[in-house]
């Protein structure tokens, strides 16, 4: 059974990892801020489209969807709120084959915060082979908990 400080001692080779992964999706500030005077409405439209478009029968839609998740969760959480689409990305986390494809969960999860996705995911965790995965997932799990009881 993972503690909070066992994962926080075992985590910290995945923070670099995590920290190269989200910097190769990091956009630049003029694309940020294209999007900082849209209304409620535009938000709200853009939570149900990309919670839809995890669903997509289209590998490309769903990479693309999480990838926009990923965006708006990061620079934009104050606005949007994926709480729901966190159970369709655990899926994605928990069942896809292809670990470029769990790690964009993975960040996804780490961007929108959720403490029952979290729990779920360190829960998943102790089912993850040693390796890169297991790593980054601890590391997303040590950052959330820290921040938790700061």
């Amino acid at each position: 059974m993972y503690t909070q400080s066992r994962v926080l001692r075992h985590a910290a080779g995945g923070f670099f990892a995590l920290a190269v992964f989200i910097s190769f999706s990091a956009p630049s500030a003029s694309a940020q801020r294209a999007f900082d005077h849209k209304d409620a409405l535009w938000w709200g439209n853009l939570e149900a489209q990309l919670t839809t478009s995890l669903d997509s029968p289209v590998e490309q839609v769903r990479d693309t969807a999480l990838r926009h998740v990923i965006f708006f969760a990061t620079y934009y959480g104050d606005r949007v709120d994926f709480t729901v689409a966190a159970g369709k990305i655990l899926d994605v986390y928990e069942h896809e084959r292809h670990e470029g494809r769990r790690m964009m969960a993975l960040s996804a999860l780490h961007a929108i915060g959720s403490r029952p996705a979290m729990e779920r995911l360190h829960e998943l965790v102790r089912q993850e082979p040693r390796g890169r995965l297991h790593q980054l997932t601890l590391a997303v799990l040590a950052d959330y908990f820290a921040r938790q009881t700061s």
